[in-house]
């Protein structure tokens, strides 16, 4: 009879102090063992079967196993709220790289005149080892993404010219969302973690409504083309989007403002041939903008209409 309800007593215990810090666990796990063990002396004790010593056993590493589960828990929740070089490497590296890339003026090789003295070698290069080519090129263009460097708007012009339009949107899109995942990533276990723990009422509610319809809003934020690439990497690390949804709003929501560039690339060998420069700023034109506002718009929609409906519901 004691044994058995001990058993009881204790996997019930393991349910309820998983939750628990780890003061109310040694608490918690104090008394009811001493209330336990008073019993173990007393004389029906010793008439229990050897199937009720079993179940004790059984007992016993449970009630480990909920003081254990409590501290560890404790740990992690405590390691989540403090900064540490560990979690911040990822960062840091990605940090001095930016920087080294200006340290050594490696902006001024990645140019529309290194594109137009370079042109043929590039389509030679497509036509002898395409395969090779093309990882190389999704290669800079992902390591160029994760280490936020400003070279977007020329690598996409780039694999547009080297190819084309259907093929360089497929090669830009997916090292693209590889590239802003990284960085995601690392910002996420390095800073966003942290500063979630830390964070006041007014971010945690800025958090949750953010987070109840993150994917419409990451597709947003992606095409709109007045947010810098590397904010929209950044923000959403810090406001715990899940990497699903980063992953999939990242991929869809660049396809359009890639497509355009891309284009644009795929005729730059016209303008090159006479001997011009194209103005990147004006790639981007009102109707463009504009169309892809009213994409975003429609992105939104449900989103609206979801709320909307929601208030009326609480009215």
């Amino acid at each position: 009879m004691y044994v058995s309800q001990w058993a009881s007593d204790t996997q019930n215990l393991e349910a309820s102090c998983i939750e628990a810090d780890e003061y109310e666990v040694n608490d918690c796990a104090y008394s009811r063992f001493s209330k336990i063990t008073t019993n173990i002396g007393s004389p029906p004790l010793i008439r229990n079967t050897s199937v009720e010593l079993k179940q004790l056993l059984v007992s016993l590493k449970s009630f480990q196993s909920c003081i254990m589960t409590g501290k560890s828990q404790n740990q992690t929740s405590e390691e989540n709220q403090r900064f540490s070089f560990k979690r911040l490497s990822p960062l840091i590296i990605l940090g001095i790289g930016f920087a080294l890339f200006f340290v050594f003026d490696l902006n001024a090789y990645i140019t529309q005149e290194t594109l137009r003295d370079n042109r043929d070698w590039l389509l030679t290069c497509i036509s002898e080892n395409t395969v090779l080519t093309t990882l190389v090129f999704m290669a800079i263009y992902a390591v160029g993404t994760a280490f936020s460097l400003p070279v977007g708007a020329i690598l996409t012009i780039t694999g547009g010219f080297m190819f084309g339009q259907v093929s360089g949107t497929l090669y830009v899109v997916f090292a693209a969302t590889i590239g802003s995942t990284c960085l995601f990533l690392a910002a996420k276990t390095g800073l966003g973690d942290v500063l979630r723990a830390k964070a006041g009422p007014a971010v945690k509610s800025m958090e949750r409504g953010f987070r109840e319809n993150e994917l419409t809003y990451m597709f947003v934020l992606r095409l709109i083309p007045i947010f810098p690439f590397f904010i929209v990497n950044l923000v959403p690390a810090f406001l715990g989007v899940s990497l699903r949804n980063f992953v999939i709003g990242t991929f869809f929501g660049i396809i359009p403002g890639s497509f355009i560039y891309l284009t644009i690339g795929a005729g730059i060998g016209s303008i090159f041939e006479q001997g011009k420069i194209l103005e990147i700023s004006s790639v981007l034109t009102k109707e463009i903008v504009s169309a892809l506002i009213s994409l975003a718009v429609l992105a939104l929609l449900p989103v609206a209409y979801k709320k909307f409906k929601a208030g009326k519901g609480a009215e």
